[in-house]
């Protein structure tokens, strides 16, 4: 639906999906008592509700995208072969990225109950400065694609460096903006008194490397990923993720013991390194060269 222009239908659906979930853990886990158990029950009935709903969505929209059954029952084994070319290194990436979160956190398991928790609210506190630059990542997409089919490369570009604006200026907006609420944010997550410095000087060196890195470093690529340059992205990724997250996060925080602020500094700066690359690989004119439909 966002590829036609209709962006505001999977809004709604995002919505929808997100006020079930919010309901069905007031009920299972307030009223019910049911913990964890109670949170994951929430998540899959949310879920597979939006999922049936976005089927229909899709059924009742089938004019706008030509389908119908004698589509369906007849696969174009060639468009198919150029749509895995990108969907599959981005799963693969997806995958293999999500693996090295969980190693990450492994990590952090090791630094006790309080480092553990110290964790989550610094990732809650830092995502919301990161929601307007994750939407920007996912618009990107079809924005690019369509220029792309029509061969123009130069509004491509444009509209790729409008979107990297936008994401530095909503992270200096919103992280600005939340810098004098920290106090009142950390009293509604009710963390240990010892562990707020520690979030504090987390989300001081996140706010820099937010504004300077992280648009480069998430949204550009799904430029390149909209351009037909998946392979490229997965693979940067995933040696900077395996590489220098992970070796450089052991090293320094579990090693050399800095603790969870190390961790912080090197996934952090590993933001830098892979802006530095997509920038150069933008630069240049191969990320262009590979349109597939």
């Amino acid at each position: 639906m966002r590829g036609i222009g209709r962006t505001k239908v999977s809004l709604q659906l995002s919505l929808l999906m997100n006020t079930i979930y919010l309901l069905f853990n007031f009920l299972f886990v307030t009223f019910m008592h049911l913990g964890v158990f109670g949170l994951t029950l929430s998540l899959n009935i949310s879920r597979y509700s939006i999922a049936v709903l976005a089927i229909v969505t899709l059924y009742r929209n089938r004019a706008h995208f030509g389908l119908n059954f004698k589509t369906l029952r007849h696969i174009d084994w060639g468009l198919t072969k150029r749509v895995l070319k990108v969907s599959v290194p981005f799963a693969a990436e997806s995958t293999f990225f999500n693996g090295g979160k969980i190693i990450m956190q492994m990590m952090i398991v090791t630094l006790g109950t309080a480092m553990i928790a110290a964790n989550a609210i610094a990732s809650s506190w830092i995502q919301l400065s990161e929601i307007i630059p994750n939407a920007l990542s996912v618009a990107l997409v079809p924005i690019v694609g369509q220029c792309i089919s029509r061969n123009n490369i130069n509004d491509a570009k444009k509209l790729t460096k409008s979107f990297l604006g936008l994401g530095t200026l909503a992270f200096l907006a919103v992280d600005l903006g939340l810098l004098p609420f920290f106090s009142i944010g950390m009293r509604l997550f009710a963390p240990a008194p010892a562990t707020i410095p520690i979030i504090f000087h987390i989300y001081l060196v996140v706010i820099g490397m937010h504004a300077l890195f992280w648009s480069s470093s998430f949204v550009l690529p799904s430029a390149l990923r909209a351009a037909g340059d998946a392979k490229f992205t997965t693979v940067v990724s995933l040696i900077s993720m395996w590489s220098f997250r992970i070796g450089f996060g052991y090293l320094i925080g579990i090693v050399l013991g800095y603790g969870i602020f190390g961790i912080f500094v090197v996934m952090s700066s590993e933001w830098a390194i892979r802006a530095i690359v997509f920038q150069l690989r933008f630069h240049g004119g191969r990320w262009y060269r590979n349109k597939l439909i």
